[in-house]
């Protein structure tokens, strides 16, 4: 019948891992519109419904079960084949630089890097800091460096890796602990707490700062734990991705506050030169950090 083509298993399959259309967009660098016209003509072909739409959730079906799990089996062998054939013409030893913007990706690119490691066992992956990553992807000090910094430059690119939400982050003996959503008043007069100088705060820069709000104290400490310790004491507050302190916010001991109506949320990237040319390693490395890096974590 040659209905179904590579193109369709990674939708399926995509869909059934986001259960969500505009996420799954994202990840072919689509419009939501353009991808749920695949889907409908997909189905047609098939004469077969593969998901219920409810609300913004796509719910797999029966029959959607059974391409989804064909997908994975296809996708999967398609991904060692092209893998052993990339070893054999390119060898796999060698060398990827990978910067990070922001520390609390050591939170889940470890998983990545064993995934990659498993893989590829001879080549060396080197992770460090990144505070000035353009200039620093310029002189070749990274081969892509990740951050949530807005990307306006015109030798570079990116892969989106993930939306999250920032929230302050404080202790139920805060005042700002009963507040389910903050404005930019509710900081006057607060201690702020942050991994990065006052200068470099995103948060700050673009929301605080554009209101005058005249904070009591901002304190710069560079371990994600020190300023955990300090807000869960009652000291300062803190602004967070809510998948960071996913853990403190369930056992209770932190209270999270979405910043204003709908919340303030960042969008992840893998950033690196147009002109770079990967090598077939590196290109898999960037293929397992776009693909869900959360998943894992925001499961635990």
């Amino acid at each position: 019948m040659g209905i179904l083509e590579i193109r369709h298993l990674r939708l399926i399959k995509a869909l059934t891992e986001t259960e969500n259309l505009t996420r799954a967009a994202k990840k072919f660098h689509v419009s939501q519109p353009a991808l749920s016209q695949q889907l409908r003509e997909l189905e047609d072909r098939l004469g077969a419904v593969l998901f219920e739409r409810t609300g913004k959730k796509m719910i797999v079906t029966r029959m959607g079960k059974l391409v989804r799990q064909a997908a994975e089996k296809v996708l999967t062998e398609l991904d060692r084949v092209e893998r052993d054939i990339a070893k054999a013409v390119h060898g796999e030893t060698g060398t990827i630089r990978v910067g990070v913007h922001c520390v609390l990706s050591f939170q889940w690119l470890p998983g990545v890097m064993r995934k990659f490691n498993n893989m590829y066992p001879h080549v060396e992956l080197v992770l460090n800091n990144s505070h000035t990553f353009i200039r620093d992807l310029k002189s070749d000090a990274f081969d892509l460096v990740i951050t949530a910094f807005p990307i306006d430059h015109p030798q570079m690119t990116h892969v989106r890796l993930f939306e999250d939400e920032i929230v302050a982050v404080s202790s139920h003996s805060h005042p700002m602990s009963t507040k389910k959503t903050v404005h930019e008043s509710d900081f006057e007069g607060v201690t702020m707490i942050s991994l990065v100088e006052k200068s470099k705060d995103l948060l700050y820069q673009y929301y605080l700062a554009p209101a005058g709000i005249k904070i009591r104290q901002f304190m710069t400490i560079e371990q994600p734990q020190a300023i955990i310790d300090l807000v869960r004491s009652g000291f300062g507050i803190a602004l967070f991705p809510r998948w960071s302190v996913k853990k403190f916010l369930k056992s209770g001991e932190l209270c999270a506050s979405s910043l204003g109506q709908g919340g303030v949320r960042l969008e992840w990237r893998a950033v690196y030169l147009k002109s770079k040319k990967f090598p077939v390693y590196q290109q898999e490395f960037l293929r397992l950090v776009a693909d869900d890096p959360l998943a894992t974590l925001l499961q635990q």
